[in-house]
């Protein structure tokens, strides 16, 4: 099931990486991002409900034909490095039989057979070439190693096709995909061809010091001495998180008591108040 999170996943770099894809583009996701328009509502989309409805069925035709086990993936994976890059992957393929290594990422895909644009029948390498930044961004969220990408064409054919992962072009999306969370930070319009999505370079040795005569005083002096007020319970907090984590059992899905919830969605453990 998709999760809402607000955050740079597959579909937002691939549109990232592209400029556009079929209905979005830099500006809508960047007012998807900053709330100001509603995230578009692909529940009626034909395309979108059948690749969700086929996707079991594409793991367990992908397994039958190759051998390999598919695992299915469950919630949301996050970067170790960037909190804002995020992946819900399709799942992921244990291959020890045919790459030492032992597992890979796991992507389905359930296209129209026909290339419309270049007037000839559509290819795994043409779905494999859209989908590269989606997948690519994956493989760096996940710290895999390669993907196998398994595409249903219409109702008739089927392929798959093992990318390999790509530092040189992760490290150029993520150039696109840092650039692009500053606009959304600070609210910042992304220009359709990207020209406003730089960084502003920090002068290094520049000191900015708030006193009472800067502009952002009363806010700055109302968060820091909010900061220094609550700066030991905070550390207090995220250490009993952290206890209560490791305390709940590994193989339940919730754990609670004492008002206090955890839920183990198998890639993480979230703490919540009852």
């Amino acid at each position: 099931m998709y999760q809402r999170h607000n955050k740079i996943g597959g579909t937002a770099a691939n549109v990232i990486a592209h400029g556009a894809v079929y209905e979005s583009n830099l500006y809508t996701l960047w007012q998807e991002l900053t709330g100001e328009k509603p995230p578009l509502d692909l529940s009626n989309k034909l395309p979108v409900r059948m690749g969700q409805a086929t996707e079991q069925f594409n793991r367990e035709w992908f397994g039958e034909i190759t051998g390999f086990q598919v695992e299915e993936s469950v919630g949301v994976s996050v970067s170790k490095e960037r909190d804002y890059c995020v992946g819900q992957m399709d799942g992921f393929v244990i291959d020890d039989d045919f790459i030492s290594g032992g597992k890979a990422l796991f992507e389905a895909k359930h296209t129209h057979g026909y290339n419309y644009q270049l007037k000839i029948p559509k290819t795994i390498i043409h779905v494999a070439e859209l989908y590269y930044p989606q997948i690519q961004h994956y493989l760096y969220v996940t710290n895999l190693k390669r993907a196998y990408l398994s595409v249903f064409f219409d109702n008739g054919t089927h392929d798959w096709h093992l990318l390999q992962r790509d530092d040189e072009f992760i490290n150029q999306l993520l150039v696109k995909i840092d650039a692009f969370w500053y606009c959304v930070k600070n609210k910042i319009p992304p220009k359709m061809d990207g020209a406003s999505m730089k960084i502003p370079e920090i002068t290094k040795g520049k000191i900015e010091t708030i006193d009472a005569n800067h502009p952002s005083s009363n806010a700055w002096a109302s968060a820091a001495t909010s900061f220094l007020e609550n700066k030991a319970s905070a550390s207090t907090f995220n250490a009993s998180k952290k206890a209560l984590k490791d305390l709940a059992s590994s193989d339940a899905w919730r754990t609670e008591g004492f008002g206090v919830s955890v839920v183990n969605s198998g890639t993480r453990r979230t703490v919540n108040a009852l």
